[in-house]
């Protein structure tokens, strides 16, 4: 599995605690269209999955925009 980073943006928002490293490559990465059950208990909607990678050993960041 790859490893990276992934971060959490709620309508376009970032929250520091919603961005993870998955350093064992065990967090798969949702699709655009799939609703997701969060820690707190609500459900979003993938409205957008953004993926870079800069290269030189840095990990590949996956941005996943959802929506209520």
């Amino acid at each position: 599995m790859e490893k990276k980073q992934i971060a959490y943006y709620y309508n376009t928002v970032i929250k520091e605690d919603e961005t993870a490293v998955d350093i064992d490559g065990d967090i798969r990465v949702p699709a655009k269209g799939e609703v997701l059950l969060r820690p707190d208990g609500k459900r979003w909607k993938v409205e957008a999955v953004n993926a870079t990678h800069d290269g030189g050993g840095a990990l590949p960041v996956y941005r996943i925009y959802l929506s209520a």
